[in-house]
């Protein structure tokens, strides 16, 4: 019986790489851009429930852009999902995000810090659509919440289990939330030598992801025409 061929973005190894930048990104905005996390949107949104309640409208505004430019991430993701009809449409996300990334870097530093953080929660929306899901289910490449809640259960089911392959279930989802605290160090590692222009090593990075996929997708036209 042949085995089901699992989609290189949907692959481990892939993942572990895409997730690793989203806590580089994460943190990325956070070092360069006065201590802002582009993923705290349930924060942002308590915020604006605060700021309501205490009629502070200017804080209020502010504070809504950042779960407005997440949703414009999202939107962007769909348009380029529904426009590219002949390849795959994450392949083509991939190489936008590279470009965000280079152009992030050269950003003068007078340009005010809203403005970059609302294009951290753009970017980390728009990685977070790209990929979602893995040979597990689904997964968040750029948001930990889900991520842990699915270890627990995952531990959970290899105490009931006891078997082989759920126990390597939950060490390979486990390995995710690594990943992402790997890729945070990374960021704050590389922002503390080569400032906002650590954005290009992401940018490197996503590049390779770009590659991978696009390889693949010739590798798997080759075998469909052999």
């Amino acid at each position: 019986m042949e085995t089901k061929r699992i989609p290189l973005a949907e692959s481990m190894l892939f993942l572990t790489v895409v997730t690793f930048m989203g806590g580089f990104l994460d943190t990325y905005i956070y070092t360069v851009r006065n201590g802002f996390f582009p993923n705290g949107h349930t924060t942002n949104m308590a915020k604006v429930g605060i700021a309501l309640a205490q009629g502070n409208w200017n804080s209020l505004f502010q504070t809504l852009m950042f779960p407005i430019a997440f949703v414009l991430g999202v939107i962007v993701s769909e348009i380029v999902r529904t426009v590219v009809k002949d390849r795959d449409w994450r392949s083509i996300g991939l190489l936008l995000e590279f470009l965000l990334l280079c152009g992030v870097a050269f950003v003068p530093d007078w340009v005010p810090d809203q403005t970059i953080n609302c294009f951290g929660c753009f970017i980390t929306a728009y990685q977070l659509c790209l990929f979602r899901k893995c040979e597990f289910g689904v997964h968040n490449t750029t948001i930990c919440t889900g991520n842990l809640r699915s270890v627990g259960q995952f531990f959970f089911s290899a105490l009931q289990d006891k078997s082989a392959s759920s126990w390597m279930r939950f060490l390979k989802y486990g390995s995710f939330i690594v990943t992402f605290v790997l890729g945070s160090a990374a960021s704050s590692l590389l922002c503390g030598v080569m400032g906002r222009f650590a954005s290009l090593v992401g940018a490197v990075i996503v590049a390779g992801l770009y590659v991978s996929m696009i390889l693949d997708e010739k590798k798997m036209a080759a075998s469909a025409t052999a």
